[in-house]
């Protein structure tokens, strides 16, 4: 029961295990008696007498990918079973039964260990990692001091090992989601001969040369690294701070000690990193006479701008706000990137020869910009337009998230918005929301509403992680139905079905409802590309395009 306990905290429900595993098995008080009676043997003879622990779990082999009934556990989830069980023997004797130790060792952990006065502890995963036996010198360098100072206790620190047997379970890295359940691959045939294609280049939509600029910042060659970057990322001051990084999630290293930091990575090079050479000497050498129009400053338009003054085309950027960024700057919370690293993208594109053009009316037409020299143009006006709250009642307390974003980046101050809130939805513009509207005076609890769970939100993981730690209440399947004038929010509850379009599995409501005393709601259910606008600028629009 105890193992079971442990595992379903940790994240690991879906591991099947028997119970006649463990009743078929020698039972603790047996055990306990049996571990005596030896050490007294041992004594008696003048011999040493201890235990080893552990070997690996069998668990029920669910037989999708190997043969047999059983498969067995092994790696850093046996650390937390294996030291938990450490610390219930090490009790039961008073520490005076040497353990030696395996169950989960390793390089990240062994120190602690070693600390309880357990010893000898034998490890085998960890030499299957990246280093290989050359991780042994990495722990002996831990381990020396200790040894040379002879600071590891004659017996074991009962204490001291159930402290750790209790930390064990809370620490983050042992949990399921720390890795999460992708598979890291990469979704086409490998060549004949150099077969050494990153994944997390495959997964990045433009496919740039992380283990490069990886390699040569990890050497200092900042600059270098930098000039990669820009081969084919316009705005590494942005992407640095907010990029979705698919990399990461694709990183090799997952199975390991967790990702690389790419987008961390990123971002440091493009504080260190210099442009030593001058910005025209990017463009080609041959210019054309040619106008081109990019419609919104945003992310899009601002990549689009870049790439095209750089083939030597004369861009202009039209803008309906009074700056450029697009959500970057007027949606995006500010806690979130400094406005210097979006002013620092801009500023190169502006080196480039590219014209801005802000406060500009919607109102215009592909015509107009034809009769006006501009033989291309590029729409990039972002999606902007929020999905509807399906939302009966009497209450007007609703906020469509990115209103409330522009708001709240604008002047938090003039908000009020009560003192609980609750917002509807599971993408990062939820999150973002969450955070924010917790940071508005007044406000005293923030309430993210979703109907599926944890494991099907879309958000980044580490946003919604974040959201967690600075007071944010997640509230998983539930549909709010209606908002009354009183302040009820009534949630219709959902139970999860089979697996949708999405791959994730799909949000099916039950008979029973839950209500939630709220002051406003904030509906942050999904934005898309207001199609309204492009057909007034005469384009023609296909559906599902």
């Amino acid at each position: 029961k105890l193992v079971r306990k442990i595992l379903d905290e940790l994240g690991f429900n879906y591991i099947n295990i028997k119970e006649s595993t463990f009743t078929n098995d020698l039972q603790w008080d047996d055990a306990i008696r049996m571990l005596k009676r030896l050490s007294k043997t041992a004594t008696d003879c003048g011999c040493n007498f201890g235990v080893k622990l552990s070997n690996t779990l069998g668990t029920v082999n669910p037989g999708d990918i190997l043969p047999g009934d059983e498969m067995y556990l092994s790696g850093r989830i046996l650390f937390p079973l294996t030291i938990t069980l450490a610390s219930h023997l090490s009790r039961e004797f008073k520490g005076a039964l040497p353990i030696s130790y395996s169950g989960g060792a390793s390089q990240l952990n062994i120190l602690q260990i070693f600390e309880t006065g357990i010893k000898p502890i034998t490890i085998a995963t960890e030499l299957l990692k990246p280093g290989g036996y050359l991780r042994m010198a990495e722990i002996a360098r831990k381990l020396e001091p200790i040894v040379e100072e002879k600071r590891q206790p004659e017996v074991i620190d009962v204490e001291k090992l159930d402290r750790l047997a209790e930390e064990a379970p809370r620490e983050n890295y042992y949990r399921k989601d720390w890795r999460g359940t992708k598979k890291v691959f990469i979704d086409r045939e490998l060549p004949l001969t150099d077969c050494y294609i990153a994944p997390c280049v495959l997964s990045c939509p433009i496919r740039q040369d992380i283990p490069e600029y990886i390699r040569l910042a990890g050497d200092g060659e900042y600059d270098r690294a930098l000039e990669l970057i820009y081969l084919k990322n316009p705005l590494p001051n942005i992407t640095g701070h907010i990029c979705d990084h698919q990399c990461m999630y694709n990183c090799t290293r997952l199975d390991y000690e967790g990702a690389v930091g790419i987008r961390e990575v990123k971002r440091i090079t493009a504080e260190q990193g210099k442009i030593t050479y001058d910005t025209k000497s990017r463009v080609t050498t041959e210019q054309l006479d040619t106008k081109v129009a990019v419609i919104g400053a945003g992310p899009s338009g601002l990549s689009a701008a870049y790439f095209l003054a750089k083939a030597g085309f004369r861009v202009t950027v039209f803008e309906k706000q009074d700056s450029p960024g697009g959500v970057i700057t007027y949606v995006l919370p500010n806690f979130r990137i400094p406005a210097s690293a979006i002013e620092k993208d801009i500023s190169i594109i502006k080196a480039l020869g590219v014209d801005f053009k802000f406060g500009v009316s919607e109102e215009f037409s592909i015509n107009d910009m034809n009769s006006k020299g501009y033989k291309y143009i590029f729409m990039g006006i972002g999606a902007e337009a929020s999905r509807k709250l399906q939302l009966a009642g009497d209450n007007n307390n609703v906020y469509e998230t990115l209103d409330f974003l522009r708001s709240f980046n604008k002047d938090s101050g003039a908000l009020n918005i009560g003192r609980r809130v609750a917002v509807i939805g599971g993408g990062n513009t939820a999150v973002d929301s969450a955070r924010s509207a917790l940071r508005i005076d007044g406000v005293e609890k923030v309430f993210i509403i979703y109907r599926r769970t944890e494991d099907e939100m879309p958000a980044d993981k580490e946003e919604y992680e974040r959201a967690l730690e600075e007071g944010v209440i997640f509230k998983p399947l539930l549909l709010p139905e209606s908002f009354s004038k009183t302040g009820t929010l009534k949630c219709r509850k959902m139970t999860l079905g089979t697996p949708d379009s999405s791959g994730r599995r799909r949000p099916v409501p039950t008979e029973k409802t839950r209500e939630i005393t709220v002051d406003s709601v904030i509906s942050a259910i999904g934005e898309y590309t207001d199609s309204k606008f492009l057909s007034a600028c005469g384009l023609k629009i296909e559906k599902n395009n």
